[in-house]
């Protein structure tokens, strides 16, 4: 083998190209006219290669944590932080009246258990203002309407009372006609009890009762009625055993009673609902002022100091919310009925 030959097998083992350009070299052994110059490697060199390699890491580690953090794809790093227990977010607008009365009721008995000096003021507001929508929602006081409905109810009970009297007085009447008649009004009378022993409106009904009763019993004439002939008293019996004047009275000073009970009650109820609505207001922006200090609290000092009166706080809006959410269907379920056709 010449050596050339061997030589180009030497050229493939270390990279070198057969276009290479000849040179003297005497350490190949070549002729004086020709050498051989290597060409560049065609692998990358090693510290290129490494740098590749080490990028390739970075990138690596980047994805993995920009995959932990849960952060998007631009290239910037949001750490999660830990969220804090603080109270939940709930309208309290959304609740009846009642149920927001006792909401409140229940939520100022966690807030007053907070000790916190940057709590207790704010509690002492809110405490303030429920103390007023709890007297708006109260009946009302003394006011002339009730004075004079109280008098009306004594002349009432005024009227009753001889009416009774006197029928009592009749029972024992020399004439046997007289005393049967009132026998049976005294009877009738007290099938019906003590009315003046009961409230204003329930008694108003039972008296209303008795006198209807009693007159049937009185049994008057009329156009189509005519009075009967008899030797006994079968009309007007009210009147001939002296209780009719009584039986009118009562009845009149019944209806001028029920009258004005009506009148005192829709002008309270206007009042008490302005009153109401105000103190209300008043009360469910103090319990939103206080919820926020709270937070505010917490996010500055941390849970701990306020974790079990959050909770327990956290468990009567989950509730009420569960409640809210229960009406909400229904009245879904109703309004979904009602577009219904009618089906013919």
């Amino acid at each position: 083998m010449s050596t050339f030959g061997r030589d180009s097998k030497k050229n493939k083992a270390y990279g070198i190209s057969d276009s290479i350009t000849f040179e003297k070299r005497q350490a190949f052994g070549t002729s004086d006219s020709i050498t051989f110059k290597k060409d560049k490697p065609s692998e990358p060199p090693t510290a290129l290669l490494s740098k590749k390699i080490s990028l390739r890491n970075i990138r690596q580690r980047y994805f993995r944590k920009r995959q932990a953090f849960g952060t998007s794809d631009s290239n910037k790093y949001i750490i999660k932080q830990k969220s804090m227990a603080t109270i939940k977010n709930f309208d309290v607008t959304r609740l009846h009246q009642e149920e927001d009365f006792g909401f409140h009721t229940l939520m100022l008995k966690e807030t007053g258990q907070c000790t916190d000096a940057k709590v207790v003021p704010w509690h002492t507001v809110y405490a303030n203002a429920f103390a007023k929508f709890d007297e708006a929602l109260k009946p009302g006081g003394k006011d002339p309407a009730t004075t004079g409905l109280t008098n009306l109810d004594t002349q009432r009970d005024q009227a009753y009372s001889g009416m009774t009297a006197a029928t009592r007085a009749q029972v024992n009447h020399y004439d046997p006609d007289i005393a049967s008649i009132a026998k049976t009004v005294s009877d009738i009378i007290k099938k019906y009890g003590n009315p003046t022993a009961l409230g204003y409106v329930e008694e108003n009904g039972v008296i209303q009762n008795l006198i209807q009763e009693l007159k049937v019993y009185d049994n008057p004439p009329s156009g189509d009625r005519p009075e009967i002939e008899s030797s006994e008293i079968v009309h007007n019996r009210l009147t001939a055993i002296g209780i009719k004047g009584w039986v009118d009275h009562l009845e009149s000073l019944n209806n001028e009673f029920i009258t004005a009970f009506s009148n005192r009650n829709a002008a309270q109820a206007a009042i008490q609902t302005g009153a109401s609505k105000a103190t209300r207001e008043v009360t469910d922006k103090a319990y939103r002022d206080i919820v926020r200090r709270i937070n505010a609290l917490i996010e500055v000092n941390g849970e701990e100091d306020y974790a079990e009166m959050v909770g327990n706080m956290n468990q009567l809006i989950d509730y009420q919310s569960t409640t809210l959410a229960a009406r909400q269907t229904r009245n879904d379920k109703k309004n979904k009925n009602n577009d219904r056709p009618e089906i013919e």
